[in-house]
Parts: structure tokens; C-alpha cells; sequence
């Protein structure tokens, strides 16, 4: 993508110079020519501007160099200021829409400013088989927070899975005391684990951030249509605005209503994790054999803070109108598939479900 815009701007910076040369143009040369450079050089640099990192574990350093086709300028480090390799989770907003990406680094605990991002994939997928890739060729720990709860891989340690972990560090669950309300249905079926979880109710938060959506919409309405016109708008011109007003309530409550909406079923046993997402009439189905999952967390999957670029206020203003306060959920993770489910739920019986399905299938 950057080789196109750097070929458009190479292009029309050659074209605004070589105007500067025809008698015809009123302006003095040297103003096409100053904007034509400025053209000039940034599709250069956009075109023919490249860079890498290399790695020298014998020497124990590491090269960030920059340059046209060629280094011109590097960047020098050491090895053994880094401790880790991280996965974070950050927000990219480009032009039309807004994406997650999760931006694979190495890094010290010590200087968290100090590192240097590899890559920034906006697969999770792929990112944690890139750490795997650095971890094992760096003998580096995997620290991973895009969840938002750290956890961490060790590089002897890359392809364990959850039951093998858990009988390593023999951290069983213990006791477990199911909260006194709950939405979730749970039973036993022929020594599967079954949890069913409707759709909910509409939270106070929710219909909050309905009610201040339709007025926004509304109000933009009135101030484009304008107040004067509405006024004496008639009564045989009330078809042509009522399309107008239920796209805006339309725009308003389907979104946060289709999030409530949503229902799981979650078979568990000690063979597979298996996540029926239904919503809108539409089945999604994620299995996960016992011998690949490698990692059961409770995270917040549209955590903001994780990621190291910034966001503007009023960006993050806007996320949190349409997406709501951030909801905590289970990620059931392989090197193959990853799953979410459960947002939206109390903490307390998220947390009783987690417990209950991670006992299921380490057993």
C-alpha cells in the first residue's frame, strides 16, 4: 500500500517540476518546483525506503537499519537488555474503519519504553506464532497482555497445554460455590459438562447510551434539515422524514440490542471445549480438542490501554458510546483457533464458569 502512494506522489511530484520549466505557467518557477521536490521526495521515500532488523545471537546484538534499497542508517542494540518477548492489543484507525492489531515485541520489564516491534499483525493467531518464532530463536519468555491479564510462556515451555500446565504447577480450583443468581443453565450429559447462557436483559448503561445515541441522531437532524423548515413542514410531507427518523432509532438500538441478543452453549469435557455462538439467527461453532488448548483466561477482548500508540479522547469517546463499558468475557486459545464468550455476564458467575470449565477438561 505504501509503494502505490509513494508511486502516485513520485509521479505527481515530477509532473508539478516539469512545470516549472513551461513559460505558460504565470507562477515563478521556483513554486512548482518547491512543491514538486516536496512531492518528489516523499514518493521516493515511500517507494524505495525499506528497513529490517537483524539478529546476531553470537555477538548478542541486534541491527534496526534504514535506508533507500539499501541500510544507510542503523540503530544499534543489545541483547541482553531485553527479558521478554510481548503481545499487546492495540487499536489502528485508519481512514474508513477501526481494527485491533497486536503488535509482537521485544522488550525489558526494567524499561518498558525501551523496544522494538517486529511486527503488527491484525491477526491474534498470527502473532502469537510470531512470538513462538522469536521466543524460541532468543530463548525468551512470551508476556502476553492483550487480554488484559498477563500471561506468560516460557520458551522450553512454548506448545504446553492447559492440562499439562495445570498437573506441572498443580494449581487446581479447589472447592467451587456457584453464586447465588445466575443466568447460565449447567448440567451434566453423559459426562459432558453443558452451559447454556441466554440472551440477557438490556442493562441501565445500555439504554443510556440508546436513549443519548437517538437524541444525538435527532439533533443532528433537526440542525441539517433546519429548525425553521421543520417548523412548518406539512402533514403530507411526513412520509418523506419518517424513513429518516427510524434509520436514526434503527442506527441507535440494533447494535447494543444485537450484542444483548447473543446466547452461548458450551460443551466441555475431557477430550474438547466446544463454543456454540448464536445471534441473529446464525450459528458459529469453535472446537478445541483438550490436547491443543493452551490457554483459558478471563480478559477484556476491547481493552484500550494495552496497546503503546494513543488515542484521542474524542476516538475513545466515541468506542466507548458504540461498544459500551468494557465487558470481561473467557478466550479459550490454540495455535490454531481462538474463541470469546460470555460478555456481558455478572463477574462473580463468569469467574464460577471459568472455574467450573477449567476443572472439566484438565481433569
Amino acid at each position: 500500500m505504501a509503494m502505490i502512494f509513494g508511486i502516485a506522489f513520485l509521479l505527481t511530484g515530477i509532473l508539478i517540476i516539469t512545470l516549472s520549466f513551461v513559460e505558460s505557467v504565470k507562477a515563478p518557477w521556483y513554486v512548482p518546483a518547491t512543491f514538486g521536490a516536496f512531492f518528489l521526495i516523499l514518493g521516493i521515500a515511500l517507494t524505495f525506503g525499506r528497513n529490517g532488523i537483524i539478529i546476531d545471537r553470537k555477538r548478542g546484538t541486534m541491527i534496526h537499519w534504514f535506508g533507500l534499497m539499501v541500510p544507510m542508517k542503523s540503530n544499534y542494540y543489545r541483547l541482553d537488555v531485553f527479558d521478554h518477548i510481548s503481545i499487546r492489543k492495540d487499536i489502528h484507525h485508519g481512514d474508513k474503519h477501526t481494527y485491533h492489531v497486536y503488535p509482537v515485541a521485544i522488550r525489558s520489564k526494567n524499561n518498558l519504553a525501551t523496544g522494538m516491534i517486529f511486527h503488527e499483525p491484525a491477526n491474534y493467531l498470527q502473532a502469537r506464532k510470531d512470538a513462538k518464532k522469536l521466543s524460541a530463536f532468543l530463548s525468551l519468555p512470551i508476556v502476553d497482555v492483550s487480554s488484559g491479564k498477563e500471561v506468560t510462556r516460557e520458551p522450553d515451555r512454548l506448545n504446553e497445554n492447559l492440562r499439562e500446565k495445570v498437573k506441572r504447577s498443580r494449581k487446581l480450583e479447589g472447592t467451587l460455590t456457584a453464586p447465588p443468581i445466575m443466568i447460565s443453565k449447567i448440567h451434566e450429559e453423559r459426562k459432558k459438562l453443558i452451559i447454556n447462557i441466554p440472551p440477557r436483559k438490556l442493562t441501565m448503561v445500555e439504554i443510556q447510551r440508546m436513549a443519548f445515541l437517538i437524541i444525538m441522531g435527532f439533533v443532528s437532524f433537526i440542525v441539517v434539515a433546519g429548525f425553521e423548515h421543520l417548523k412548518n413542514i406539512r402533514v403530507n410531507q411526513l412520509p418523506i422524514y419518517l424513513p429518516i427518523l427510524l434509520t436514526i432509532i434503527l442506527f441507535a438500538v440494533r447494535p447494543i440490542k444485537y450484542q444483548a441478543k447473543k446466547s452461548w452453549k458450551i460443551t466441555v469435557s475431557d477430550k474438547y471445549l466446544k463454543v456454540e455462538n448464536i445471534g441473529s439467527g446464525r450459528k458459529i461453532t469453535t472446537k478445541i480438542p483438550a490436547t491443543e488448548l493452551e490457554e483459558l483466561v478471563i480478559g477484556d477482548p476491547i481493552s484500550l490501554d494495552q496497546g503503546a500508540k494513543r488515542i484521542s479522547p474524542s476516538r475513545n469517546f466515541l468506542i466507548h458510546i458504540f461498544n459500551g463499558p468494557s465487558k470481561k468475557a473467557i478466550t479459550a486459545t490454540s495455535n490454531k483457533t481462538s474463541v470469546t464468550f460470555g460478555h456481558g455476564i455478572e463477574e462473580r458467575e463468569l469467574d464460577y464458569l471459568y472455574k467450573l470449565i477449567k476443572n472439566k477438561i484438565t481433569c
